[in-house]
């Protein structure tokens, strides 16, 4: 259910071909964040896929919002360093695919 959410936020004005890519990105997104520890990822689905305000968020977790902040800090460098890797390794096989 949280996945069809998240896809159905992508701008039917953009290609068909930018949809599945956005589409694709969101679902690789959504994985990631089930590796995050369940505080953390709480706060990263609200805030950021659910558009919440991180005060709403704190509010609704019943945590401060530095708290808060704290794991969407987490959340982030996590996603961006697992985000990172793969286009990496997307770009190597590309490279060698080429070659």
């Amino acid at each position: 259910e949280r996945e069809r959410k998240w896809t159905e936020n992508v701008p039917e004005t953009f290609s068909v071909g930018t949809q599945i890519e956005n589409k694709f990105l969101l679902h690789f997104i959504q994985e990631l964040s089930n590796e995050l520890p369940e505080k953390c990822r709480m706060v990263f689905v609200y805030n950021k896929l659910e558009d919440q305000s991180l005060g709403d968020v704190a509010a609704r977790m019943n945590i401060s919002r530095k708290t808060a902040e704290a794991h969407l800090t987490k959340a982030l460098r996590f996603i961006r360093l697992k985000l990172t890797n793969f286009l990496n390794l997307l770009v190597l096989v590309v490279f060698w695919m080429g070659n």
